[in-house]
């Protein structure tokens, strides 16, 4: 299945290897969906997209995020390079976050390495209120300071952790679900939980 990323500006599939003309390609739409805005080859299937402004930063299985233009330029540029497979990105206009299998990594636009934060299965990562807010398999929710470089748990978790998201109204949610339930597909089990953060 494609993976999708929205702004106001319009949407972003990025296609995983299907064997079609859409293998491996990133395709950047209009808001109305009418208008091809851009489309992208990628030397690899995508695993993880974010879309921030001209940029949609994509992950893939070997630790690996490019920044695809949407625009007529296309351009594909390598931006930075971790272990494992991406789960999720989240940018701002000085950096770059990353999960993976493997860790929770920032490439900072100032520097030239990309940094390890934090070892770990990371599941997903979020920009909340001044912080990252990671998710780590079978461990719980953290909250890492940009500023000081600190965890602390947000959420001790008995389920795994499917996905983060924060809302402009400073509401962090968090969904899991029992990883040892029968249906994933309805959720049998889970529970979305959320907190003023």
């Amino acid at each position: 299945a494609p993976l999708l990323g929205a702004d106001d500006d319009g949407f972003v599939l990025a296609f995983p290897k299907t064997g079609d003309r859409h293998s491996n390609t990133v395709l950047a739409l209009s808001s109305d969906g009418k208008d091809e805005i851009a489309s992208s080859t990628l030397a690899k299937a995508p695993t993880a997209i974010r879309v921030f402004g001209v940029h949609v930063y994509v992950g893939d299985a070997d630790g690996k995020i490019v920044s695809v233009r949407r625009d007529a330029s296309r351009s594909i540029t390598n931006v930075a390079q971790g272990t494992g497979v991406v789960r999720n990105i989240a940018a701002t206009n000085d950096a770059v976050y990353f999960a993976t299998s493997k860790g929770l990594y920032v490439k900072e636009a100032a520097e030239t390495e990309t940094r390890l934060l934090e070892a770990g299965d990371i599941t997903d990562v979020v920009l909340a209120n001044g912080r990252l807010v990671y998710a780590e398999e079978g461990k719980g929710v953290f909250a890492y300071e940009i500023e000081g470089g600190k965890s602390s748990k947000v959420y001790l978790q008995k389920k795994q952790t499917r996905d983060l998201f924060y809302s402009s109204k400073k509401q962090l949610f968090i969904a899991d679900y029992d990883k040892d339930a029968k249906d994933h597909v309805r959720w049998s089990g889970g529970s979305l939980l959320f907190f003023k953060y």
